[in-house]
């Protein structure tokens, strides 16, 4: 489909890709990677064999947040090479698209990047304390579905408190929901900005319970 005149192409090609990956893909990428990097420590038994390194378990937590946080920026950032590449593909095949006479807005495309990582976060920082503690990665990739099922509900419902709902903060940051009682500080939304306490507060309470209590079985 050409574009209207005035319409940037890129901003088309990205909206769909947004809204698209924001609905359900990053979410369960999220909780995947999250259950996945910890499962292989539970199913070889491996956690005794790091405790008994001259490591500290803090630092064995901080270690393993850090390579999700990696996983999660390369999964941003692919998403938007693929994009872009996938852009200037389909500028060579239909010239009429006009994805190469015209350059895609990267200074917004980057605020929006940020913006989605940092709605992500709450989620990364539960799922990765529910995936040490629960040895079965099924777990909490059910109750993940569970929680996309009742955030579909909500949205569904028009519930206006959805900013405090963990599951749903990547999909309104993508797409605006007007009912939702947002509120714009600088750049970011509201609902990105508790995100983030929402890290800081779990990951705390995590980082507290696996020095303290965790023990390898």
């Amino acid at each position: 489909m050409i574009p209207p005149k005035g319409i940037n192409p890129w901003d088309l090609l990205f909206q769909g890709a947004w809204k698209a990956n924001s609905f359900m893909l990053t979410l369960f990428f999220t909780v995947l990677i999250a259950s996945l990097l910890l499962n292989i420590e539970h199913k070889n038994n491996t956690w005794k064999v790091l405790f008994t390194l001259p490591v500290s378990k803090g630092r064995i937590y901080l270690d393993k947040l850090c390579v999700l946080l990696m996983f999660l920026s390369a999964y941003y950032v692919l998403f938007v090479m693929f994009t872009l590449g996938a852009g200037l593909i389909l500028g060579l095949i239909w010239p009429q698209l006009k994805f190469l006479q015209l350059a895609p807005d990267l200074p917004h495309l980057g605020l929006l990047l940020i913006r989605s990582f940092l709605s992500s976060l709450a989620v990364l920082a539960i799922h990765f304390w529910l995936s040490f503690r629960v040895r079965n990665m099924i777990i909490p990739i059910g109750l993940a579905c569970i929680l996309f099922v009742v955030f579909f509900s909500l949205l569904q419902s028009r519930w206006e408190w959805v900013i405090y709902f963990p599951y749903s903060f990547n999909y309104i940051s993508i797409v605006k929901v007007d009912f939702a009682k947002d509120v714009q500080y600088g750049p970011f939304l509201k609902h990105e900005l508790i995100s983030v306490v929402y890290f800081v507060v779990v990951s705390f309470a995590s980082f507290w319970d696996f020095t303290r209590w965790y023990k390898a079985k």
